[in-house]
């Protein structure tokens, strides 16, 4: 459920032609069979679960392009926060805009990858939102919120 059904809409936001840098961590199975595929597309650069610490993939990208099934119901998205805090810019799809807000960029399956050039084009945008994704992620999900939380709770 984490990645698109449909083999149009997987391959327009992570592209299997070598035309972006897409890398794939513990999860390559799924995408490879909706593609149709016997392994995942040479182009893409998959990781095992376990095969290099998460701090070390996140700290690999620039931008985390998250889609899923259209039936999947993720609560929250722990790894767009990840990726978020990071520093990589997150690309989502509406639907994750009431859960993160500025904290991403959202944008339709047909136009992602478009965001993505746009942004990438311009290294003061591009810092622009990731300076704004740390900073939000933390504001809204950090360790001081999460203190927030209790304190009210415990109240």
């Amino acid at each position: 459920m984490k990645w698109p059904e449909s083999p149009e809409v997987l391959s327009a936001v992570y592209p299997t032609d070598g035309s972006l840098d897409v890398r794939v961590m513990g999860g390559a199975k799924v995408p490879t069979r909706v593609l149709g595929l016997k392994s995942p597309p040479r182009q893409w650069l998959t990781y095992g679960p376990s095969e290099i610490p998460v701090p070390t993939f996140l700290s690999s990208l620039d931008f985390f392009v998250y889609y899923q099934h259209s039936q999947a119901y993720d609560a929250f998205g722990r790894s767009v926060l990840e990726a978020a805090a990071s520093g990589a810019v997150p690309i989502l799809d509406p639907i994750f805009a009431p859960t993160f807000g500025g904290i991403g960029v959202y944008a339709g399956p047909e136009t992602a990858l478009e965001t993505v050039h746009r942004i990438y084009s311009s290294p003061e945008l591009f810092s622009e939102i990731a300076s704004r994704a740390v900073a939000l992620a933390d504001e809204r999900f950090g360790p001081a919120q999460y203190r927030k939380v209790l304190e009210q709770m415990m109240a």
